[in-house]
């Protein structure tokens, strides 16, 4: 199977818009996502090692949720630039692109911080995409990202945009966790390093991930069951697409919850949503749902 066939063959796509000129246009940007980028830097040999380690863990996962995936993670298709690059990654750590199906991210000193953030992406990398093409024209914008949508004809109008992040990173820390014998054995993090971390301000995606885990308990408790049943059914939802566990937001916080909780970390389209735009804050989202707590 050809490099783009892979992947369209793990993405759905959004019917007649979609043309046949549109889906070679994609093959063609999946093929560059494996292109080497202006500026980065040559991989070491750890690396690699922890490239394939990802690739190799988030598979397992993949496979213990009961789903299946003909995706792996090429090294090729991951580009790292040095620390002080500030052009390429326009200031930030780390970025997925779903045309392209390229990974970027920046090298850091301390490598706990560094593989997390490689990890992460990795993660993003095997996600559920759908993408948007115009007719008769050879245009495409992503329309999904695991549970990350984005209207393009609605200038850039979007949802669950933090509700991704959010699930991603903790899907990063649920599996860095059961595998931290590997981890410690392969790449023997300095102590220095490990207390760098723990120790590290509170970031967005950490208050993200905490209000993820207290909607997963709420939903577990009015319903009986363990939140690892929930958490499950949610990481299934990730990686397939299917989003039949998003109504259950609405019947234990309440009708409209749902929609506060999709514009969390939300960066565009603010003018669209018919809600308060105080929403938009975390203190007020999260503040909304443990007001409403069952």
């Amino acid at each position: 199977m050809e490099v783009g066939e892979k992947f369209i063959a793990n993405s759905t796509y959004l019917g007649p818009e979609m043309t046949a000129e549109s889906l070679k246009e994609l093959s063609r940007s999946f093929q560059e996502g494996l292109r080497p980028t202006e500026g980065e830097i040559e991989k070491t040999a750890e690396e690699l090692l922890w490239i394939n380690f990802a690739n190799h863990i988030i598979k397992q996962e993949i496979e213990a949720l009961g789903l299946s995936s003909s995706l792996s993670l090429e090294p090729e298709r991951v580009h790292l630039f040095s620390e002080d690059d500030i052009t390429n990654l326009k200031g930030g750590d780390g970025y997925h692109s779903p045309v392209t199906k390229g990974l970027f991210v920046r090298k850091k000193a301390n490598r706990v911080f560094y593989y997390r953030t490689l990890f992460h992406e990795s993660v993003h990398f095997f996600g559920y995409h759908n993408y948007h093409g115009e007719k008769d024209k050879v245009w495409l914008k992503q329309y999904r990202q695991g549970f990350f949508v984005r209207q393009p004809k609605k200038s850039r109008h979007e949802h669950f945009r933090g509700l991704n992040e959010a699930v991603v990173e903790l899907i990063t820390s649920d599996l860095l966790n059961q595998h931290q014998v590997e981890v410690t054995a392969k790449f023997k993090f300095r102590s220095e390093e490990l207390q760098a971390y723990r120790t590290r301000p509170l970031q967005p995606y950490d208050s993200y991930v905490e209000l993820l885990a207290f909607i997963i308990y709420g939903i577990a408790k009015s319903r009986n069951v363990e939140p690892q049943k929930i958490w499950s059914f949610l990481k299934r939802g990730y990686f397939n697409g299917s989003m039949l566990s998003f109504p259950l937001v609405d019947k234990v916080y309440g009708r409209g919850s749902l929609r506060v909780l999709g514009e969390l970390g939300t960066s565009f389209g603010k003018e669209d949503i018919d809600v308060s735009e105080t929403v938009h804050e975390f203190d007020k989202i999260a503040s909304y749902f443990k007001s409403r707590q069952p």
